[in-house]
């Protein structure tokens, strides 16, 4: 029996090598259509906002450079609690994982999730990547609009 059969059956198909039954198939893995297109959804906000500080007061290729090394820090901190994951050894926590993602590599923990089926079918672990992601979407749009919703936020409070 192989690991794509749940129990035997009389009428089942049987496999051929590591292929799995006919009908079937592997579990997909890679970013799909969809996925990139509401990647670049999400990237718009916090990539205008970029585009206004680095007109304003600090050097673009500066904020790229730091975007892509924490980016390349997520993605290989994915990749590798997959496959300590894979071969049951100690995994990295997974606030590490959420400190990356504050960091600026969310972009990168949305990309891994996909392309190496990582983390995505935990709703705990979900909920706070996506509220890392609600929180960048905010925060670059309160500053394209000059700080205005967290003023206002601040004043109710006061």
């Amino acid at each position: 029996m192989t690991e794509f059969q749940s129990s035997p059956r009389k009428n089942d198909r049987k496999t051929v090598g590591n292929r799995p039954p006919a009908g079937r198939s592997y579990p997909r893995s890679g970013i799909s259509g969809r996925a990139m297109l509401a990647l670049g959804l999400l990237l718009l906000l916090p990539g205008a906002a970029v585009v206004r500080l680095s007109t304003e007061s600090v050097d673009y290729r500066i904020l790229l450079g730091c975007w892509a090394g924490i980016s390349l820090l997520t993605y290989a901190l994915y990749a590798r609690d997959k496959r300590q994951a894979q071969r049951s050894e100690w995994r990295t926590p997974e606030f590490h994982l959420h400190i990356a993602e504050l960091l600026g590599g969310w972009a990168a923990a949305f990309v891994a999730q996909r392309v190496i089926r990582h983390k995505i079918s935990k709703p705990s672990f979900m909920w706070k990547f996506w509220a890392i992601v609600a929180a960048y979407q905010y925060a670059a749009l309160d500053y394209l609009l000059g700080w205005t919703l967290i003023g206002r936020a601040l004043q109710v409070i006061h």
